[in-house]
């Protein structure tokens, strides 16, 4: 890894100068296939639909064959998934603006969510874990999961495993293009869903661009970056095999060192180039792309990862709750020696889908509220009314809509009965 000593802030942002490669060209097929789907149902579709349908018996033989080892792992990330999501949970109080005139919201479970994880060589069962326990915490009505089958024919038995653990039981063998047209339109065996959630791939992503206006499509997108911080206390053996971690986990997914301890950075660097040769060709690219930076202080180093507000940062430092307070624009920091991207990634009960790297800024990790959405209550009594009323006629005059102003008018004057002042104890 290269080495910068001391890098002006000016030169900065082209220290973060590397881009996301971009989504190709529109897909024509896929938008034909949507248009299909939505006119046709099931029939758009070259296979027998009912025949993707994952049968009882397949998922009872699936539960089955799971080893108690995994049965014990997959209810520790559960368990503290459920713990950190129940905590999100709210219970939005009544306000008053003005005199009987009453605002609440609440938050409404959506009702049905599509969860779809593509295919990979070892099943993704991690990420059902992370994107349904929440939709169980907001008692969402339904979860529809649909994913490739494995070349066999099957879905693998872990995957099966967790979503009978999580009372999914509709699932299907779809693979990405025809699974989201499906739940975007809805078929005549798989429900239309009102939101989608999947982690992120090429693939997907071009898919996401197109259904969006039609279905939320949750699914971060961006460049991966982890920033470790340290000092010499860290361990150059537990920072080796988070740097080999990261470069190895996606397509593109970069590190960066910062530390004001040249030694320490070179000495990794040493051991890094004795590792490399066991290393698959995109985790060389990223490693690559990865970089060094000496910092002359801590608090340089503080502000250096704020602008960049990468997707995670360690912190190896002594002192690192003091390094980690200051550090507000990232997706998740992660302090101390033992609080490894593993344990964030698995079982410690955050959620894994955080922002990528440069939008910390504003965007914020998977919660509870992405299952969700707030239905607003309004109740103005006749007094209330009278009491606002001036202002309505001053404002929609001024705009210009006289049926804003008449609509306030015959309210004042046709007095009708009205049920009652407040809200009602369901709001």
């Amino acid at each position: 890894m290269k080495i910068y000593e001391y890098p002006d802030k000016e030169s900065w942002p082209d220290l973060r100068g590397r881009k996301i490669e971009l989504i190709g060209e529109e897909n024509t097929s896929f938008l034909d296939l949507l248009r299909r789907v939505n006119e046709m149902g099931n029939k758009a579709f070259p296979m027998d639909m009912a025949a993707t349908a994952v049968t009882k018996a397949e998922m009872q033989s699936a539960t089955a064959s799971v080893d108690n080892m995994l049965r014990q792992a997959v209810e520790m990330a559960r368990r503290n998934l459920f713990h950190y999501f129940s905590t999100q949970l709210e219970d939005l109080k009544e306000t008053q603006t003005s005199p009987d005139v009453l605002i609440r919201q609440r938050q409404v479970p959506i009702d049905t969510i599509g969860i779809f994880i593509p295919y990979a060589e070892k099943p993704l069962f991690s990420d059902l874990i992370m994107l349904a326990v929440p939709a169980h915490i907001a008692e969402c009505r339904e979860i529809v999961l649909c994913t490739p089958p494995a070349p066999d024919g099957q879905v693998p038995s872990s995957l099966l495993y967790v979503a009978s653990v999580l009372g999914i039981t509709k699932v299907f063998k779809l693979n990405a293009p025809e699974a989201i047209a499906a739940m975007t339109c809805g078929t005549e065996n798989i429900p239309r869903v009102h939101k989608i959630f999947a982690p992120p791939t090429h693939e997907l992503r071009a898919l996401q661009v197109l259904v969006n206006p039609i279905v939320p499509f949750f699914m971060p997108w961006g460049l991966s970056d982890l920033f470790i911080i340290m000092d010499e206390t860290a361990s150059v053996a537990f920072v080796v095999e988070d740097i080999l971690l990261q470069i190895q986990s996606a397509e593109q997914a970069t590190v960066t060192l910062l530390s004001v301890d040249k030694e320490l950075l070179l000495n990794i660097d040493r051991n890094l180039k004795e590792r490399k040769n066991t290393l698959p060709a995109h985790a060389l690219r990223n490693l690559e792309h990865s970089k060094s930076l000496l910092m002359p202080t801590l608090e340089s180093i503080v502000d250096y990862t704020n602008e960049a507000a990468p997707q995670y940062v360690e912190v190896m430092t002594r002192y690192y709750m003091g390094v980690a307070e200051n550090i507000t624009e990232a997706g998740v920091v992660l302090m101390g020696n033992y609080t490894t991207l593993s344990a964030a990634h698995y079982v410690a009960g955050i959620n894994r889908y955080v922002p990528f790297t440069g939008q910390g800024h504003a965007a914020n990790a998977l919660t509870l509220a992405d299952y969700m959405h707030n239905a607003t209550y309004l109740h103005i009594s006749n007094y209330g009314h009278d009491y606002i009323s001036n202002a309505i006629q001053i404002m929609s005059d001024m705009e210009g809509k006289p049926y804003y102003q008449s609509a306030s008018l015959v309210r004042m004057e046709e007095e009708v009965h009205d049920e009652g002042k407040g809200l009602p104890d369901w709001v």
